[in-house]
């Protein structure tokens, strides 16, 4: 955060666009916490051989509250931490605690709590985690969201906008084309849109079942992932490819229909439908049904052999 605060102080006021550009070409000098620390009186600890550097938790909390002030001095009202990949902390067996150290930053004296805030972004293990502790994320979570694709109306904007700055004509049986073949995913359809500017660059046209071809052929990772072979922790599991499997096989279907293909709960159907919904590769249509999702996952599956996928 000093460092951040350094560069912010060495850029010269600009357009917003341009200001942040030079901010993050902008490194800071890493003294310039050590220095900021011996302004304000705070000592570092040597605690260890490999010389490693530690605050205890009073002089961590007073460095943090002298560094608002200062960024409230700048303009700013506070500081928010992104902590991205947050299921790396919740594979740990110190998860719990680092969770609770957190949560003690905002309940200190002189709280913090207005001033201070985090975002932590993560893959189904911070939602697992959440629900084996029955907390949402011990009281430190003001809100949980678990992300879905975009809507099949945001998807048809974006690719319209698309369009219109690329000069790419792609007529409306197309545009639909592109969102069933990527159940509105973000990022399938970025991958999609790319393939069609290449295809047009070169070719002056483009051809749907080329760029679907493309898709499964050169980005097959993806969806080895996806599917999880592999099992690997925070991924699909077997009861969720059941899940899946039973409704490519029904085409729609509702948890408790779904319940007697896989004779799973339809409780725990109901959840492992949230997750595949969230991924895409599943679609909700009303509180009820689903039906499949990205028509590009289902075919990789067939290109796969889906009883060998199973």
């Amino acid at each position: 955060l000093r460092n951040s605060i350094d560069r912010w102080r060495q850029v010269p006021l600009e357009h917003p666009r341009e200001l942040y550009r030079s901010f993050i070409k902008n490194i800071a000098n890493g003294e310039v916490a050590v220095n900021f620390l011996q302004q304000i009186n705070v000592k570092l600890n040597i605690s260890n051989p490999d010389y490693e550097c530690r605050l205890d938790h009073e002089e961590f909390r007073k460095a943090l509250w002298k560094t608002i002030e200062e960024l409230q001095n700048e303009g700013f009202f506070g500081v928010c931490f992104l902590v991205d990949g947050a299921e790396f902390i919740a594979r740990r067996d110190w998860a719990t605690d680092t969770w609770n150290y957190f949560r003690s930053l905002k309940d200190t004296k002189n709280s913090l709590k207005p001033y201070f805030g985090m975002v932590l972004s993560g893959y189904r293990e911070l939602k697992d985690y959440q629900q084996k502790v029955g907390s949402p994320l011990l009281g430190i979570a003001a809100g949980i969201k678990w992300l879905s694709p975009l809507e099949e109306r945001e998807t048809k904007e974006l690719i319209s906008l698309w369009k219109e700055i690329t000069g790419i004509p792609i007529h409306d049986r197309g545009i639909q084309a592109l969102v069933r073949w990527t159940g509105c995913h973000p990022y399938l359809t970025h991958l999609a849109l790319g393939i069609v500017n290449d295809q047009f660059q070169e070719y002056k046209r483009v051809s749907l079942r080329q760029v679907i071809d493309k898709i499964l052929y050169e980005h097959s990772d993806i969806f080895v992932s996806w599917w999880n072979p592999q099992q690997e922790v925070g991924r699909l599991d077997e009861n969720d490819r059941k899940v899946y499997a039973a409704l490519a096989e029904i085409r729609t279907g509702s948890p408790i229909t779904l319940a007697q293909h896989t004779r799973l709960g339809a409780g725990r159907v109901k959840s492992i439908l949230d997750v595949l919904t969230s991924t895409g590769i599943v679609r909700k249509q009303n509180e009820q049904q689903y039906t499949i999702g990205a028509c590009l996952f289902e075919e990789w599956l067939k290109t796969l052999g889906y009883e060998q996928s199973k």
